[in-house]
């Protein structure tokens, strides 16, 4: 995907500098879904994953939908300045946040942008934007949610480092709810990776899991051994 050795090596950085990490997310499902598979994998990834410091480190963001919108805000760009984040990673929306990355930016924040949404005209100037309907990406299926673009970087992160993939995968009954409740074709990759993500209906007791499954239960049973 366009963009994605940039935005694993920044966060790479992140990681290794023990910068703090902002996770902000949509207020709908998919965003919600999303900031949850990504602040739950990250966190065990810090040197000391159970003290209070390293928890904080990676503090999850959901925007008042009546005060700030849909999507990145001035006031979470301030939010994040104020309390010393170095780094936020926007999950479902942020590709047509211009004005506020530049914001961002003269504040010396990094963005790293998870979106699935249509590009505007011009590009936010963010460390990396993945997005798979940028018209300059060649990723070969358009179609992910917005949670299928944060599982991306978590899968390139996962392999830049050696890691096992097996933790991640584990997570896939988020990305399944995220299909479901974004209304996203059950095709190709999405297909794939849902259909994984049923499998874990049957070892999880994750609420929101489990009341998606009535409507996912269209996803693919027969698939390849892993994720693309």
């Amino acid at each position: 995907m366009c963009d994605m050795d940039l935005a694993v090596a920044r966060l790479i950085k992140a990681l290794d500098n023990h910068e703090k990490i902002l996770v902000l997310g949509d207020y709908d499902v998919d965003g919600i879904t999303s900031v949850a598979l990504v602040v739950s994998y990250l966190r065990p990834l810090a040197e000391a994953p159970d003290t209070p410091e390293e928890q904080s480190r990676f503090q999850p963001y959901i925007p008042d939908r009546h005060r700030e919108g849909y999507g990145i805000s001035m006031q979470a760009v301030d939010f994040a300045k104020a309390h010393g984040f170095h780094l936020v990673i926007s999950l479902d929306c942020g590709v047509k946040a211009v004005e506020q990355v530049a914001y961002a930016n003269e504040l010396s924040l990094d963005f790293i942008i998870c979106d699935h949404h249509l590009p505007g005209e011009a590009l936010p100037a963010a460390v990396a934007v993945l997005d798979p309907k940028r018209l300059d990406c060649s990723y070969p299926y358009p179609d992910l949610s917005g949670c299928g673009v944060g599982f991306k970087l978590l899968q390139g992160l996962t392999e830049r480092l050696g890691l096992p993939l097996a933790p991640l995968y584990a997570q896939l009954d988020l990305v399944t709810v995220s299909i479901a409740a974004d209304v996203v074709p059950v095709t190709g990759e999405n297909r794939i990776l849902a259909a994984h993500g049923l499998r874990r209906f049957n070892v999880t007791q994750a609420a929101a899991a489990q009341a998606a499954l009535p409507t996912a239960e269209h996803a693919a049973a027969d698939t390849p051994d892993g994720p693309a």
